[in-house]
C-alpha cells in the first residue's frame, strides 16, 4: 500500500499511519528500513481512556499486558511522544469518519445497481446526500429567520443552488 501512495503521489510518505489490525514486526521493519516512521496502534483502543469506568476492576484493561518484543517496546515508547499523538490523532481528520457516517447514518452498505457506470451514478447520489446532509447541519440552524424577500421571486437558496448542480451533473452522466 505504501508502494501505491508513493505512485500515486510522485513522492514517497515520511510516515506510515496504522490501526492495530495492521501490527506486524516484519511489516514495520521494512517500513522503516525504507526511511519511513511507522506509528502502529498496539492495541484496538491505545488513545483512548474512558473517563468513567464503572465495570468491576477485573474486568477492566485499564493496565494491559506489557509488549515484551523490542520492536514493540519501541513502538510503545515512540507512540508516548507528543508528536506521535499529534501524527495519530490527525487520522481523525482523515476520510475515514465520512464512511463511517455514510454506513451508519445514511444506512447504505451496498449498491442496489450493477455496472460501473450506474454504480457512479449511486455513489454521486450517495455523496450529493451526505453532503446536503452536512450543509444542512452547518447552516440549517440559523438562529435568525432571514427577512421576506422583496420581489415577487424569491432568490434560490443554497440548498436549491446545490440541488440544481447535482441534479445537472446526474443527467449529464446518465
Amino acid at each position: 500500500m505504501v508502494q501505491a501512495v508513493g505512485d500515486n503521489t510522485a513522492q514517497r510518505p515520511q510516515a506510515v499511519l496504522a490501526d492495530y489490525g495492521y501490527l506486524n514486526g516484519a511489516i514495520i521493519e521494512q517500513i522503516q528500513s525504507q526511511g519511513m516512521e511507522a506509528y502502529v496502534a498496539l492495541s484496538a483502543q491505545a488513545f483512548e481512556r474512558r473517563r468513567y469506568d464503572l465495570r468491576d476492576q477485573k474486568q477492566r484493561r485499564e493496565n494491559p499486558r506489557k509488549n515484551r518484543a523490542p520492536l514493540l517496546v519501541a513502538m510503545e515508547q515512540k507512540l508516548a511522544t507528543a508528536e506521535a499523538r499529534k501524527r495519530y490523532l490527525r487520522r481523525q481528520a482523515s476520510v475515514e469518519p465520512v464512511f463511517g457516517i455514510i454506513k451508519r447514518v445514511l444506512g447504505f452498505r451496498q449498491f442496489s445497481l450493477r455496472g460501473l457506470h450506474k454504480v457512479i451514478l449511486e455513489w454521486n447520489l450517495v455523496c450529493v446526500a451526505y453532503n446536503l446532509k452536512r450543509l444542512h447541519k452547518l447552516f440549517g440552524h440559523a438562529k435568525t429567520k432571514p427577512s421576506p424577500p422583496e420581489s415577487p421571486c424569491p432568490p434560490l437558496t443554497l440548498g436549491a443552488l446545490l440541488l440544481e448542480r447535482c441534479l445537472a451533473i446526474f443527467f449529464r452522466l446518465c
